[in-house]
């Protein structure tokens, strides 16, 4: 409800909240808990939860997490489940399985090199009802011996050429 994307999705319940400021609410929201995140990683001690920080860090001494309301805009889309791509074998299996599934797909590359192809995690999870259309962000492994292998070795090949450290 948050991505302006999606806000045609959502239809409005009479006497329901003003979605804009919903949306306004959520998004102070998600601003609060990442910086307390943030905060509570640079400083271990003084780590607490959102609406602490809010008061007692940020001095926002009414700060309240926002409630969703009994009301809610009613969701139109068609939703789907996200699928658990680490299933497939190899990332062709894992597109067509999404294109099935009227989903899309965001490559990422993290974590350390594999010997065969391998999804170290993906957002949203398996089993998370999204709407029809919606892209997964999976990020995969790379692979020893691939396109992705070769290049970063020739990478550091014109480092050295170039007396770079890489």
């Amino acid at each position: 409800m948050i991505d302006p994307n999606h806000a045609k999705d959502f239809v409005p319940v009479d006497g329901g909240p003003d979605l804009g400021q919903l949306r306004s609410a959520l998004a102070q929201d998600l601003d609060i808990i990442a910086d307390a995140g943030s905060h509570a990683i640079e400083n271990p001690k003084e780590a607490c939860e959102p609406e602490t920080y809010a008061k007692d860090v940020r001095h926002m001494a009414d700060y309240k997490l926002t409630v969703l309301p009994a009301n809610i805009p009613k969701h139109l889309g068609e939703s789907v489940m996200v699928l658990r791509f680490a299933d497939y074998d190899n990332p062709t299996q894992a597109e067509q399985a999404a294109a099935n599934a009227r989903l899309k797909i965001q490559w990422k590359l993290e974590g350390p090199d594999q010997q065969k192809w391998t999804v170290v995690r993906q957002e949203p999870p398996p089993g998370t009802p999204v709407s029809a259309g919606s892209t997964v962000t999976v990020f995969e492994a790379r692979v020893k011996g691939t396109y992705y292998d070769l290049a970063k070795v020739a990478q550091k090949a014109n480092f050295k050429r170039f007396g770079l450290n890489g």
